[in-house]
């Protein structure tokens, strides 16, 4: 009985392998302010030339969303934005 509890210990406590090593991107991490609103809208503001209508009023709503408090939302929205504008 001691055996099978120290084995399934043992698989618990190893180890879990770690990322790969050839992956050397640099992680990018957001936070939901007010400064991340504005630096979305920039990013928009590059593609604002090629968005179509839906990214410019989804666009629009997230920067009104972030003034209006509700940073999170307004955040997902000027992604949504982003992605939609990127010429694919």
């Amino acid at each position: 009985m001691r055996r099978g509890f120290a084995a399934v210990l043992l698989c618990l406590l190893a180890p879990l392998p770690g990322a790969p090593a050839e992956d050397t991107t640099p992680v990018r991490v957001t936070t939901d302010t007010r400064e991340y609103c504005l630096a979305l809208a920039e990013r928009f503001a590059a593609l604002r030339a090629v968005a179509p209508p839906s990214a410019l009023a989804l666009a629009a709503d997230g920067m009104r969303l972030c003034g209006n408090g509700h940073v999170r939302t307004g955040v997902a929205r000027l992604r949504r934005a982003i992605r939609l504008a990127r010429p694919e």
